[in-house]
Parts: structure tokens; sequence; C-alpha cells
């Protein structure tokens, strides 16, 4: 599954796309639930805390990037609104 989303964003990707963004983002969560039920199914306590201790700060660095490139992707960057107050004379 992860091949055939990685597969599908190339395109928007190098188009520098809002969805090759997305299907990032959505890699993102989908690793992240692996993780989780990865760790569960090992059924050792020091696995466990090993895969998700490793694992949220691969997914931590992941997110970090993926969100420092955000911007680039044509996401509307929420920007403070100045209001310029007009007095009528």
């Amino acid at each position: 599954m992860t091949v055939v989303i990685l597969a599908s964003a190339i395109k928007p990707l190098q188009s520098l796309r809002y969805r090759g963004w997305f299907l990032l983002f959505i890699l993102l969560i989908l690793s992240a639930i692996r993780l989780v039920v990865s760790a569960v199914l090992s059924l050792n306590v020091f696995v466990f805390i090993m895969d998700i201790i490793f694992g949220a700060i691969g997914l931590a660095i992941a997110a970090y990037l993926l969100f420092q490139i955000r911007g680039r992707f044509g996401v509307a960057v929420h920007r403070p609104v100045r209001h310029i107050a007009t007095t009528k004379k």
C-alpha cells in the first residue's frame, strides 16, 4: 500500500501541488498506525517500549521535515490580517 501511495505522489510532488504533500502526510499517519500495531503485536515489553520510543522519534523528525516544506506545495499559510483603520472626514 505504501508503494502505491508513493508512486501516485510522484507527479504531484514534482509539480509542487498540495496533493503530493497530502499523500506524504497520509503516509506519515499510516506509518504511525503501523508502528503502534507492530509494537503491540511484538508481545515483548522491552521490544514494545523500544519500538514506541524510537518510532516516535523517527515520526517526530519526519513530521517536522514534512511540515517545514508544507509552504512550498500551494498551501495557504495562515498570516495575521492587518486592518487599516479608515476614518471619514
